[in-house]
């Protein structure tokens, strides 16, 4: 039995505690990292959603611009023409009518709030209501569960009526629009 060939039980052993620690040090990270690249990812996405109303808003006469301290909401469905928002980064597809950008005017200048929603099977996920000037700095504690449902369709006065009914607030319990919500664009245009 001078020939036997094998590890013993303490090479063994030594082998799992090495193993052991390496995975004790790379799994949260490897979750820290994915976590990240879900937010960079429903940023992203947020931050293009608040450009196409931009660029919808220069763009289109026919879009109501509110006066000081009434506020406009474009729906994802209004926003993306190519489509090119659809999924969220967790596998399901964004809320069409329920992610939406709010433009109001406070004086002379123009402020954007972006909500995304993302359906999973598991529920609904993404940003509640941002000030999208803030969206650079959010982090994983600003991806939450969405447990506010504004119940909005295409019927532009069923849901401008909820929405003003509601009196939607930011993430941080600032008020959004102090006088009422004049106008709701949901469906695209062709």
């Amino acid at each position: 039995m001078k020939n036997c060939k094998g590890f013993t039980l303490v090479e063994l052993l030594a082998m799992l505690t090495v193993l052991g620690i390496l995975m004790v040090i790379t799994v949260p990270n490897i979750t820290g990292i994915l976590s990240n690249n879900r937010l960079n990812v429903i940023k992203a996405d947020a931050n293009a959603m608040v450009e196409k109303a931009k660029m919808k808003i220069a763009k289109d006469n026919t879009i109501t611009k509110p006066k000081a301290n009434e506020c406009v909401v474009l729906t994802l469905d209004y926003l993306n023409d190519n489509d090119d928002i659809k999924t969220g980064p967790n596998g399901g597809l964004y809320n069409v009518y329920e992610s939406f950008v709010i433009f109001t005017r406070t004086g002379n200048q123009y402020k954007y709030y972006v909500r995304l929603v993302e359906e999973t099977e598991e529920g609904w996920f993404g940003f509640n209501i941002v000030d999208s000037s803030t969206l650079s700095n959010l982090g994983n504690d600003s991806l939450e569960p969405i447990t506010n449902r504004f119940e909005l369709s295409k019927n532009q006065n069923e849901s401008l009526t909820k929405i003003n009914s509601y009196k939607p607030k930011t993430n941080t319990g600032e008020n959004i629009c102090s006088s009422r919500y004049i106008a709701y664009y949901a469906i695209k245009r062709p």
